[in-house]
């Protein structure tokens, strides 16, 4: 079987499934309690990526070329950048955002690349309409976290309402038990000592909620949602172009511009994650005086592993999108491995709740597969 349109798209759903899973271990609970360095858990995959890269010699001759390592400089920071963005924002909401900005920049690389399309007006409406549904499928998880974070609220301001009458009512016990004092001079008091303990209990609600909102990053402050927005877009900058230096060696008609190019790829990662982990170790070791970061293998061998796995598979299938559709259409439709990642969400970890946002989910994700077919039918 040679026909180029069921390979491409073949290899889009392939590439979708194990897209759509390699973060399935991340939220495992043993690596959320394990709190790990996101430049570590991206060192598991770069090291399976590397291993499994290597098997393709059985059935083509080893080339290298350099553009693998400007593809290892791109993806193995996107790596770390993810993992960040999915422990801040949530896999929903960065992912979604992600996969929008990397379906916009892959669809500019294919423009660059002068790739050919049936019509590039339906071409750009196509690539609109798969956004919306990209997105629509993330804010699905936004509106969960946002009823979600009502109801917490609602409970804890009860609590703490709950808390002041106690208080509140022990005062006026104290009061009421001294004899010495009038009642037109302990109603004032009771009052004044009313104030001061619903104010305490705001100051430390809005002290703890402070905490929470913050991060500390070098000497500064700044709210975990923006670091995680940054994240998302960095990932999504850097995702999009990560297949350039692949479509410019097809483009140039080097050697190592087909499937084999995964070897220097993998290299290049390898060569990039090593370096970074040794500016990392010894800047956080000398400057800050911190723990260098470890491997916790027993903790994350399998969950790595596995996590690795699934994303060299989804690139080796992606890959071929990529050569046989070409990176304007064939990568953006990669990004439908949100409807995987989203059903993992629903069914096993239960991330989105209530009528209104798994019926927003399911029509988002239908707009994403009828755009995808639609896109499938604009490749010249």
């Amino acid at each position: 079987m040679d026909d180029p349109f069921i390979l491409g798209w073949g290899s889009v759903a392939l590439s979708c499934l194990c897209f759509g899973s390699f973060a399935v271990p991340i939220k495992m609970k043993a690596v959320a309690n394990a709190k790990v360095d996101p430049l570590v858990f991206q060192t598991y995959k770069t090291v399976w990526f590397f291993i499994t890269s290597f098997f393709l010699l059985a059935y083509n001759d080893f080339v290298f070329s350099p553009l693998g390592i400007l593809n290892g400089a791109l993806w193995v920071p996107a790596g770390c950048f993810s993992f960040t963005a999915v422990k801040i924002l949530g896999i929903g909401v960065a992912q979604g955002a992600w996969s929008g900005i990397i379906i916009g920049i892959s669809f500019f690389w294919g423009i660059v690349f002068d790739e050919k399309v049936k019509s590039i007006p339906l071409a750009v409406l196509a690539i609109v309409l798969l956004t919306l549904g990209v997105m629509g499928m993330a804010s699905c998880t936004v509106l969960t976290e946002a009823l979600t974070d009502i109801r917490a609220r609602a409970l804890q301001l009860e609590e703490q309402r709950d808390k002041r009458s106690s208080h509140f009512l022990e005062e006026v016990k104290s009061l009421v038990s001294d004899d010495g004092l009038a009642m037109s001079e302990k109603t004032p008091l009771l009052h004044t000592r009313g104030q001061e303990i619903v104010s305490s209990e705001e100051k430390k609600g809005n002290q703890e909620s402070s905490e929470e909102k913050y991060m500390k990053i070098w000497k500064f402050s700044v709210r975990k949602e923006l670091v995680g927005v940054f994240c998302a877009i960095a990932t999504g900058v850097l995702g999009g172009s990560g297949n350039a230096p692949l479509k410019y060696a097809i483009w140039k008609g080097e050697p190592a511009g087909g499937i084999i190019y995964l070897i220097s790829f993998s290299i290049g990662s390898m060569m990039v994650n090593i370096v970074m982990y040794i500016v990392y170790a010894i800047v956080l070791y000398f400057v800050y005086k911190e723990p260098i970061p470890t491997f916790q293998l027993k903790i994350l061998f399998i969950p790595g592993s596995l996590s690795g796995l699934l994303w060299t598979g989804g690139n080796f299938f992606a890959t071929y999108a990529v050569i046989f559709l070409g990176i304007g259409i064939g990568y953006p439709s990669v990004q439908a491995s949100l409807i995987i990642s989203g059903l993992w969400g629903i069914l096993y970890y239960r991330e989105l709740k209530g009528f209104w946002s798994i019926s927003l989910w399911f029509v988002s994700a239908f707009l994403t597969l009828g755009t995808v077919v639609f896109l499938s039918q604009l490749k010249a």
